[in-house]
């Protein structure tokens, strides 16, 4: 899409032969919006001329220096998605290689934090606190994802993890059963663009979370309380109440999340049926996932 070739910014439909009829003595004005013939959206035409005249300044996938802060800008606005698809629209460009970047620097940041916490964990897990607590918590930092430390496996629920699993669902079943989707003609690349989103995210929640279980671990297993906590919120980031308070929360962000995704970016009609139908179909097949899996762990017919 460019200024001398306007297109329509949800299917890339070709609106140039709309624009040419203004160029004609019958033409008396040059209307402000349009409609494309193909899906029906209705179209700004400034936007389509010019869609970088409303680039924000955030945007990490047209900043002409993607820096690390500017990612995280980004990122942030990930957490609040009305802030995030009123800024960013379907007539800025799509950027492939920016994000893949954003989402391999949210990567590289959980990463990091996971390594922290589970070397935190084996080193403030020995009840001597002696220097050979180093060895362990470095090889906690190597590889923190199958750490059998504290007795309590990973150092989150493996669903915590799993829930990543959803927003690919979420992509799955917008292509699967989306009729909307389909007379819309929404361009693929506009789904790819709301799966690194909600990804980096997803992403940002773990990384709260995690320091979160690494303290409610500490306290309930060795009675150790790096940091002055409150008797209500202890009780709210136990073992038990941990992941459930924070699930409901999630799902409250993730829901937030697909509505701008459909209301607010791609502008589809019936948004709030649609996503209903999107989260039950999606939400279904997660959890039947979920459950083979268990079932094939528990079985002994996983790879050993």
């Amino acid at each position: 899409m460019s200024a001398t070739t306007p297109s329509c910014p949800r299917c890339g439909y070709d609106l140039s032969g709309q624009a040419a009829t203004w160029n004609n003595p019958d033409s008396v004005v040059c209307p402000l919006t349009g409609t494309c013939s193909e899906c029906g959206l209705n179209v700004d035409w400034s936007a389509a001329h010019d869609p970088l005249r409303t680039l924000r300044s955030w945007s990490f996938e047209h900043a002409p220096a993607a820096g690390p802060w500017r990612a995280l800008r980004a990122a942030a606005r990930a957490l609040f998605p009305p802030l995030l698809w009123r800024g960013l629209r379907m007539e800025h460009p799509i950027r492939p290689a920016r994000l893949i970047g954003l989402v391999a620097s949210m990567l590289l940041l959980l990463h990091c934090v996971t390594a922290g916490t589970a070397a935190g964990l084996a080193y403030l897990g020995d009840p001597y606190a002696t220097p050979a607590g180093i060895i362990p918590a470095a090889t906690e930092a190597l590889w923190p994802y199958a750490r059998a430390a504290l007795g309590s496996g990973p150092i989150l629920p493996v669903a915590a993890y799993g829930l990543g699993l959803w927003t690919l669902l979420m992509c799955a079943a917008f292509l699967v059963l989306g009729d909307s989707f389909k007379l819309a003609k929404v361009r693929r690349a506009h789904l790819a663009r709301a799966l690194a989103y909600s990804t980096v995210g997803w992403i940002l929640l773990v990384v709260v979370l995690t320091p979160i279980v690494m303290v409610a671990a500490l306290e309930s297993t060795y009675g150790y309380r790096p940091i002055s906590l409150s008797s209500s919120f202890q009780q709210l980031i136990g073992p038990g109440q941990a992941f459930p308070a924070l699930f409901g929360a999630w799902f409250l962000w993730f829901a937030t999340f697909w509505w701008n995704v459909t209301h607010t970016y791609l502008r589809l009609r019936h948004g709030a049926a649609i996503l209903f139908l999107l989260l039950l179909t999606s939400g279904l097949a997660m959890l039947v996932m979920l459950v083979l899996t268990d079932l094939v762990l528990s079985s002994g017919l996983a790879p050993m």
